[in-house]
């Protein structure tokens, strides 16, 4: 799924939470308690956070992406990734609020995509 927005939560440990509505596909995963991943995608990669905001059936269908420890999938081409084991998870809402325990992850030099006032945008050059 395209989440609008990953928070840290803390630093020791090092926790992170994602938001997701309890209608979407993702939720049972996440919520049977599997590791997962965040995939922070390029400023190229537009149409990848589109293609996974969709509700259609296999997302990766023709998307690049390989897998990390416990056979998550991450993206190809993105900025960095943040691999989580399942750590908490509260009601909000028609919400849940799911917290990930960092365990590993990889940062590249790409630019991110940005998501700002309901349109794509690019961090200027300096």
């Amino acid at each position: 799924m395209t989440a609008s927005s990953v928070a840290s939560v803390s630093l020791d440990p090092p926790l992170v939470l994602v938001s997701v509505d309890r209608k979407h596909d993702i939720h049972p995963i996440l919520e049977a308690k599997r590791p997962f991943a965040f995939s922070v995608l390029a400023a190229d990669q537009e149409n990848v956070s589109r293609r996974f905001a969709a509700d259609e059936g296999d997302r990766f269908a023709g998307v690049a992406y390989h897998e990390v420890g416990n056979g998550i999938p991450v993206l190809d081409g993105i900025v960095a990734h943040i691999e989580c084991e399942w750590h908490a998870a509260f009601p909000a809402g028609d919400h849940t609020v799911f917290i990930g325990l960092v365990t590993g992850g990889e940062i590249s030099e790409r630019r991110p995509l940005l998501h700002y006032r309901g349109g794509y945008a690019a961090l200027a050059d300096r």
